[in-house]
């Protein structure tokens, strides 16, 4: 069975370029992204796609810097989803995100399974993209 992994990378910087530095890797047990678009009643999608939601589950404690995201409504990071191949030592996916808040936070405990604890993040993001895709929510600059 291969041992294929699913890590956020973190950074300080609002934006994401070729130039941004990541902090520590987090190793990922679940993760999902939400996007979508209005439709008529019959089914036609009617809108540009929305959204840009991103829910993520950590094996562990959160560190301090996430609960400091997830707890200042000021702080805002960019990153990455990166979903490696190990059998082949290859990126299979990366999706980058922008200007995210980390809207929720909820550590679960647990006396089962491998992991003791488990941390649930919710971001949301003004940009991501995946693969040539792009999502911008425009969200009103101050």
């Amino acid at each position: 069975m291969a041992a294929n992994k699913t890590i956020l990378l973190l950074s300080n910087e609002k934006d994401y370029n070729s130039e941004t530095v990541f902090g520590e890797p987090y190793d990922l047990i679940h993760s999902k992204i939400e996007a979508h678009q209005r439709i008529d009643n019959k089914g036609k999608a009617q809108s540009e796609p929305y959204g840009g939601i991103i829910t993520v589950v950590l094996d562990r404690l959160p560190s301090d810097e996430i609960i400091e995201w997830g707890m200042n409504p000021r702080r805002y990071k960019s990153g990455s989803l990166v979903m490696e191949l190990s059998l082949m030592g290859t990126t299979a996916q990366k999706i980058i995100f922008s200007n995210a808040a980390c809207t929720s936070i909820k550590v679960r405990y647990t006396r089962h399974g491998e992991a003791y604890a488990q941390t649930r993040l919710v971001i949301k993001a003004e940009s991501i993209i995946v693969g040539d895709f792009s999502l911008d929510n425009a969200w009103t600059k101050y």
